[in-house]
């Protein structure tokens, strides 16, 4: 399915996303390329969100799963 037949990302999805996420509006929105005030007005429904956001949130979760593991095989490898 293309993007402009899905249906458009919520508010509440992205706040989700984001919380599952560990980030803040503003570590969110720098990781997509947009201001914290137009996550926090995604979020908030008083912007639409474009279709590619999805995908920019499937990238951004992947980044984060990388960085987590990073860290725990740095912890565990510490004497």
């Amino acid at each position: 399915m293309s993007e402009p037949e899905r249906p458009r990302l919520t508010g509440q999805q992205v706040r989700q996303v984001r919380k599952v996420l560990g980030l803040t509006s503003e570590g969110l929105g720098e990781r997509v390329g947009v201001r914290s005030d137009t996550v926090r007005k995604w979020e908030s429904g008083r912007y639409s969100i474009p279709y590619g956001v999805r995908a920019d949130l499937v990238t951004v979760a992947q980044d984060r799963i990388a960085e987590i593991q990073d860290a725990v095989t740095a912890l565990l490898s510490a004497p």
